[in-house]
């Protein structure tokens, strides 16, 4: 049933990590994962130290079995957003029902 609703190309990316001239841990982001998943917005936000700037924070619902973090970047319908904090894994009486993430849209 929950096939039926996800509907939406998403890519899901995963973050690989190095280290940079600083010695810091720093991700990148260019291996994706394609599923099909469902996007809802939100919020947006008109940031005011750029006057055509927005933020739009969304949550994005995906099957049960598929794998996703808090440090993963996802782009679907040419935006790309990044996850914020762990994503929730819904379950029923049955067993695992869908994955809730919650997004935040990534400038630039």
């Amino acid at each position: 049933m929950i096939d039926q609703l996800l509907t939406v190309a998403v890519d899901l990316f995963a973050p690989t990590f190095t280290e940079d001239a600083h010695g810091n841990q720093a991700a990148s982001f260019s291996d994706a994962t394609a599923t099909t998943g469902w996007i809802a917005p939100t919020s947006t936000s008109e940031l005011l130290e750029e006057r055509d700037g927005e933020t739009v924070d969304a949550v994005l619902f995906l099957r049960a079995d598929e794998a996703i973090t808090g440090d993963y970047e996802v782009e679907a319908s040419s935006r790309r957003f990044r996850v914020v904090g762990s994503p929730l894994h819904i379950r029923t009486p049955n067993g695992p029902h869908h994955i809730e993430a919650r997004l935040r849209e990534v400038a630039g």
